[in-house]
């Protein structure tokens, strides 16, 4: 009697350590990357000669927090929570983020990607803008349930631009597993040309990883005191295909909260000197809107539309437009003290979508 006790009291102990460190997904994880998150492979490259880069996504299928309500607290009972697809840098669950890991590569430089589907419950695959043909990658990085697969790819064109999951590429399926939060960018420097881009990353003190969604729930998550926490899936024939989206967020959650229309555990919220030469490298990732992106209280002295590093940049731009599936690359230096001026508030400007949760902050010490 007294060892079926101990032994029952042993698994209790071991699945709260389990839940504890997020395997089987603990109800409400952090699921948002953060934006300062470069590592492991996004890094400045510090080099002019091409290599092989290894890239392995592994495929996580997770619950997360999407909205952390009027208390802010992430794992709170008043939580709105999301079934999302992410990709991930390991097996650990909790490197699975949205958006995915970024990637940072030299132009000419082949790139291996292993696809790790070992995880997920469905077949996933990889569409990377960066590479010509193939499906951008997709028809030989296909993985069904439990399989990995590797194949390798030359990137000779420089730029910023998104990947994602492409599933099996059955249309519908491609839209849920974009829709559910599978997808990064990739970042191709150039080798020669683009000196003004060059030069930004040369002297770069500070860069930042941004990516703006949308989730179409299938319930109503209601709006101050109708709010409604709990757990919701994806909505393809209603809300997605009318593209009704109920939030627009950065980096996987919302800024802004429905509960209370006010700032909610924004996972945007960086922080910069007076002073520092700042690049942020922004994706729309749609999958429906356009995004009207503009930081309040900044102007981008230099703006790499579409992720075009090659071209002279735009000049002291105020709102950027940025469709689904599209990049832009902002570079700026921050000329005022949040002491003095306030946080600086990046925004879609489509300004109702800021109370969907479309906002982040910039603080500047």
């Amino acid at each position: 009697m007294k060892k079926g006790v101990i032994l029952l009291l042993g698994f209790v102990i071991i699945a709260i350590y389990l839940v504890s460190v997020g395997i089987g997904d603990a109800f409400s994880q952090d699921i948002s990357r953060d934006p300062t998150e470069f590592a492991p492979y996004g890094s400045p490259l510090g080099r002019t000669k091409n290599e092989t880069v290894d890239v392995t996504l592994y495929v996580h299928e997770r619950t997360g927090t999407i909205d952390a309500g009027a208390d802010g607290a992430i794992g709170g009972a008043d939580d709105v929570t999301y079934n999302v697809m992410t990709f991930g840098s390991s097996s650990d669950p909790t490197t699975g983020k949205v958006p995915g890991p970024f990637i940072r590569v030299l132009e000419g430089d082949t790139i291996k990607v292993t696809l790790n589907n070992s995880l997920g419950n469905e077949t996933h695959s990889i569409d990377f803008h960066a590479i010509k043909g193939y499906r951008g990658g997709m028809t030989k990085l296909t993985a069904a349930a439990g399989d990995t697969v590797t194949d390798t790819f030359q990137l000779l064109h420089p730029g910023l631009y998104v990947y994602h999951c492409a599933a099996d590429g059955v249309i519908a399926n491609i839209a849920t597993h974009i829709a559910n939060g599978m997808w990064g960018m990739i970042l191709v420097e150039p080798k020669k040309g683009g000196k003004s881009f060059r030069n930004d990353v040369k002297n770069a003190d500070k860069e930042f990883y941004i990516m703006q969604s949308e989730y179409y729930l299938d319930g109503d998550p209601g709006l101050g005191a109708s709010y409604t926490p709990g757990n919701y899936g994806f909505d393809l024939l209603g809300k997605g295909l009318a593209e009704h989206p109920d939030y627009v967020v950065f980096n996987g959650r919302a800024g802004v909260s429905r509960a209370t229309i006010a700032p909610s555990a924004p996972p945007v919220n960086i922080n910069v000197n007076l002073g520092d030469n700042v690049i942020i490298y922004f994706g729309n990732m749609g999958p429906s809107l356009l995004s009207a992106t503009h930081m309040i209280g900044e102007i981008w002295d230099r703006e790499y539309e579409e992720g075009d590093v090659l071209s002279p940049p735009r000049n002291n731009i105020e709102t950027s437009t940025v469709p689904p599936a599209s990049t832009v690359i902002w570079a700026f230096k921050p000329l005022v003290k949040e002491s003095e001026g306030g946080a600086n508030v990046l925004v879609d400007h489509a300004i109702f979508r800021v109370a969907k949760g479309a906002l982040g902050l910039m603080h500047v010490k």
